[in-house]
């Protein structure tokens, strides 16, 4: 009988545990704060305000495709990202940023329009041995063809 009374109690508690978890305690008196106080971290891309009207970007795959064909490396992460005011001042709007990691384990991050694949700036270590040359472009251009 005690058994039965200790593991009905034991469920009664881990009940109680589970529905404070699921609606978050905050103790006595406590209130929630205005929607408007949340901090949601960055934006995603869908909730950019462009200026102008609504224009295609470049697909993903044709930007990392272009990048690779530009640097020796591996992508590591990809993000569609508003311009900054200089480059918006020359007439970009949106950009892709590209992170690659170089065979020599450096690291690139890569700042390209988003509209027309324009590389607008380049930043990393040792950028001239990361830089394919043509003959190795048109190598790894004839493999990705070869590949699709």
């Amino acid at each position: 009988m005690r058994r039965r009374v200790l593991i009905l109690a034991m469920f009664a508690v881990l009940a109680a545990v589970a529905a404070v978890g699921f609606h978050g305690w905050r103790g006595p008196g406590a209130t929630l704060a205005p929607r408007a106080a949340v901090d949601r971290g960055p934006r995603p891309a869908a909730d950019l305000q462009l200026d102008g009207p609504m224009v295609e970007v470049l697909p993903l795959h044709k930007a990392v495709r272009r990048a690779a064909r530009r640097f020796d490396g591996r992508v590591l992460d990809i993000v569609l990202a508003p311009a900054t005011a200089q480059e918006r001042g020359a007439g970009v709007q949106i950009v892709y940023r590209i992170r690659m990691l170089t065979s020599a384990r450096d690291v690139l991050d890569i700042r390209m329009d988003a509209l027309d694949g324009r590389f607008i700036e380049v930043r990393g270590a040792d950028l001239g041995t990361a830089r394919r040359t043509e003959k190795a472009a048109e190598k790894a251009a004839t493999m990705k063809k070869e590949d699709d």
